[in-house]
């Protein structure tokens, strides 16, 4: 990545992406996003763009993973006035990470992409499968949103209807529709909100979820 042509917002944007582990709804990271800045990196091959649950959801692409990793951040321009101090922390921190992760032969999809979901091993008779389960979790979660859909269905609801799935299968399910883009698992903001849900969320590398959206 030749990082002289990427402006400070747009290098913002694809730092922004990677620490959601790679993708996010544009409305959740608005503040971050700019049309132009968005096409312009999508023309240079470092995001792309799709429709999911009814808005856009830009991502890195395997370039923009790889090739982030090899740049120095700047996140704003030497002499720019009134640079937030979060901002410069944010800078900081992400240029140590950097070197860190090239001293000790890390990529930064090692550090912040979702942990990949083990193999579903086959079930005992009587136990179901990993497929199954998806199935089960499709039907769980139009039961509560309804169809279509009208919302994002919490984990501790979705739990509380297939309370009879063990909890680490069907973490390893959830976690393997995210990866196959058949469902969205998205985190609270909200610490009122995050406290009620206890222990429900399900945890994926540094990630924590707690809303689950499926398209159809």
């Amino acid at each position: 990545m030749n990082e002289t042509h990427l402006t400070a917002k747009q290098q913002l944007l694809l730092w922004v992406l990677l620490t959601r582990g790679g993708g996010a709804l544009q409305k959740d990271i608005a503040a971050f996003v700019d049309a132009k800045d968005r096409r312009a990196l999508e023309k240079l091959g470092y995001v792309g763009t799709s429709k999911q649950k009814r808005a856009n959801f830009i991502e890195l692409t395997d370039r923009g993973w790889r090739d982030l990793g090899e740049i120095e951040p700047r996140l704003f321009l030497e002499g720019e006035p009134r640079i937030s101090a979060d901002r410069r922390m944010l800078q900081f921190v992400l240029a140590s990470l950097g070197g860190f992760a090239r001293r000790n032969s890390y990529t930064l999809h090692d550090i912040f992409a979702p942990a990949k979901s083990e193999p579903v091993p086959v079930a005992p008779a009587g136990e179901p499968s990993g497929g199954a389960i998806e199935q089960q979790i499709r039907e769980a979660f139009f039961a509560i949103a309804g169809r279509p859909a009208q919302d994002d269905v919490r984990l501790s609801a979705l739990r509380a209807r297939l309370k009879h799935i063990d909890r680490k299968d069907l973490d390893a399910a959830l976690i393997a529709m995210r990866e196959k883009r058949a469902a969205i698992l998205t985190n609270l903001d909200n610490p009122r909100d995050i406290e009620a849900e206890g222990d429900a969320a399900l945890k994926s590398g540094i990630h924590v979820f707690h809303l689950l959206w499926i398209d159809q």
